[in-house]
């Protein structure tokens, strides 16, 4: 028996699979590193809930690698830790002040990177001040 024309209309359409949705995504860019060599005067953080930071360059007093997988930033209000892979060239891209943004992976928006690439798997903001510090 032949399909109608309602039927076609009522019936759900697929679902894409994972593979068909990465295909669909975007590549992955953790580190976006303004070509131009201009200093830049503020650094966003992409989180993948869809939070972003912007902190200012001259708020960031010192930056700590401990690895290539490592990173602090002590900034004057608070403290942004970065973990992931192959991050060895973020510290002196961040020194010289050419990083425009830094991005947590999220897997539901983009493709995974290969091995090689630079890849942030956590980004977190903690608040150097909390509200209650030197209230009696």
């Amino acid at each position: 028996m032949a399909k109608s024309v309602l039927d076609d209309l009522l019936e759900r359409p697929e679902t894409k699979t994972e593979k068909a949705r990465q295909s669909d995504s975007p590549d992955y860019k953790a580190i976006g590193e303004d070509k131009s060599k201009t200093r830049q005067i503020r650094l966003s953080l992409r989180l993948k809930d869809g939070t972003i930071h912007i902190i200012a360059y001259s708020y960031i007093m010192r930056i700590i690698c401990t690895s290539n997988q490592f990173a602090s930033l002590i900034c004057t209000d608070c403290i942004v830790t970065v973990e992931g892979r192959n991050l060895e060239a973020m510290s002196e891209k961040l020194q010289d002040e050419q990083v425009r943004y830094l991005e947590e992976f999220n897997p539901a928006k983009f493709k995974p990177p290969s091995e090689n690439e630079p890849f942030i798997q956590s980004i977190t903001v903690e608040e150097a001040f909390s509200d209650s510090a030197g209230s009696e």
